[in-house]
């Protein structure tokens, strides 16, 4: 797990007409806001997440995996993990599980004829089969959850589903309905394709026509089930549905799976954004959560009135409440107040404007990862060391900013994109 903070400087500055009397300014509030985002990735096994003190909500975003990759011959690609972010109302000290999947596993030569493992803890398994050894069979790719734990009982919040395993052609992809496999070029006797899951139940395995061995006539691969997907069928082959809500099915002799639904629980959390089949290799979720914390300073001047109009004492200067814990990193410096970097539509969006408008300098000499909100894809996309504009609108981002000696930090800000 690793844990980035950004933080916000609420600093109170009095300008007024008149001067008015230190007995109704003795105390001014400096609020402090600490926006702190925890990464989990895939381990293998569940991690707990405690909501810590202050904290009344998260904002969760979860990736699920993608499905295993077949043979460099093989034509498509898997299913890639669908991604879904929720927020959720909480109170301090309450425990969640959190479980990120893992990509299901590739196709391999050794051993040549076997089941292959789908991703945890719950994409479908693959099979290159005893029968029909055609095909490339891959596991389909996990989904990530989080559930809240009351009184040892874990209750499903949110679930993004994983892509289909890559067969001859392509997976599924992860997302509110996983989508189904595409179609082999050639349907050697395909009667049916694999589908993907849905909000309310499991994607069907797909099906052919076994002329091989009679007197069996049909032949399918598993459904998915609740939390599943399916696994390829054994001697046939194929490969494995993506997990999720309701996995997808899985394929059949050169068959491809489908992926895996994602699903949130409506009366305990509210959805802002989803996307189908974004998210490559493992997967991931991440909590972000802010902390108020207000304080107060006395004042010092002495109490005297003067009439408006007038110059105040010299001895009263205007009243500024800084919080004295936040400096920023070292190697990170936070600028003063700048002008607001703006770019026009099919303009690139560079570096150096987001880190203008996060009010920060980045040291030449730090890694930095640039990323655009989910809600602004439609704005704005990342390309290689820029952002590339859309259209009209604003542009959410983030800069992940890892010193040469020292943590990395995460810092947000928006930039607008002018006609």
């Amino acid at each position: 797990m690793t844990k980035t903070r950004r933080l916000s400087l609420g600093i109170t500055i009095l300008f007024m007409g008149v001067f008015v009397s230190s007995e109704v300014i003795s105390q001014v509030p400096a609020a402090l806001a600490s926006d702190t985002t925890e990464t989990f990735s895939f381990t293998g096994t569940d991690s707990t997440f405690t909501v810590p003190a202050g904290v009344t909500s998260l904002s969760v975003a979860l990736s699920g995996a993608q499905g295993g990759i077949a043979a460099i011959n093989a034509i498509g690609t898997p299913g890639r993990g669908g991604f879904i972010a929720v927020n959720i109302p909480v109170t301090t000290g309450e425990t969640f599980k959190i479980v990120v999947g893992g990509q299901g596993q590739g196709f391999t030569f050794d051993p040549p004829i076997g089941v292959v493992p789908g991703g945890w803890p719950n994409g479908g398994a693959g099979s290159i089969g005893s029968l029909d050894p055609r095909g490339f069979g891959t596991g389909g790719g996990g989904s990530t959850a989080i559930y809240r734990t009351t009184n040892n009982v874990d209750t499903l919040i949110v679930v993004a589903g994983g892509g289909g395993g890559h067969d001859f052609y392509f997976g599924g992809a992860g997302g509110i309905t996983g989508e189904n496999s595409l179609s082999n070029p050639v349907p050697f006797d395909i009667i049916s394709e694999a589908s993907g899951g849905t909000g309310s139940a499991g994607g069907a395995g797909a099906c052919f026509d076994d002329d091989i061995d009679a007197p069996i006539s049909v032949v399918c691969s598993e459904s998915g089930t609740s939390m599943q997907g399916g696994s390829a069928h054994v001697s046939y082959g194929g490969s494995g549905g993506g997990g999720g809500y309701f996995g997808g099915g899985a394929g059949i002799t050169k068959g491809s799976g489908s992926g895996g639904s994602s699903w949130w629980n409506n009366s305990l959390a509210t959805k802002t954004s989803d996307l189908s089949g974004v998210r490559s290799g493992n997967g991931e979720l991440s909590i972000t959560y802010s902390v108020a914390a207000s304080t107060t300073t006395p004042s010092t001047s002495t109490s005297s009135t003067a009439p408006v109009g007038t110059t105040p004492p010299a001895t009263i200067p205007p009243v500024v409440t800084t919080p004295a814990t936040t400096s920023p990193p070292q190697s990170i410096g936070i600028t003063g107040q700048q002008k607001l970097c703006s770019v026009r539509r099919g303009k690139s969006i560079t570096r150096t404007c987001i880190s203008t408008n996060a009010k920060i300098t980045i040291p030449s000499t730090s890694k930095v990862v640039i990323r655009v909100a989910a809600s602004s894809s439609k704005i704005c996309r990342v390309s290689g060391a820029s952002v590339k504009t859309l259209k009209i609108g604003t542009c959410s981002v983030s800069l992940t900013v890892t010193p040469k000696k020292g943590k990395a930090k995460t810092y947000k800000t928006k930039v607008t994109v002018l006609k």
